[in-house]
């Protein structure tokens, strides 16, 4: 029995019983971080097919909003307070 996990298995493990901490763990403006997360939370979920086939890629935003709906989240903007 191999008892080894991954990052990403314990990630989606801790997501799939922790489902409260969405919104936390997708709160990132770094948009390589914003992808990876996306794909974590819809594996977890059990859809990473929705985000499997632009993981390593660069997809448009429209693309990025779209999965976002899919999940139930929409793009808001926030003026900045430290410029």
């Amino acid at each position: 029995m191999n008892i080894c996990t991954t990052l990403k298995e314990v990630e989606e493990q801790y997501l799939r019983d922790c489902p409260e901490t969405v919104d936390e763990y997708i709160h990132d403006a770094n948009r390589v971080v914003l992808l990876s997360a996306l794909h974590t939370v819809n594996c977890a979920r059990g859809a990473g097919f929705i985000t499997e086939q632009f993981k390593d890629k660069n997809p448009e935003f429209a693309t990025i909003t779209s999965i976002l709906h899919l999940m139930g989240y929409h793009v808001a903007l926030q003026k900045s307070t430290d410029i």
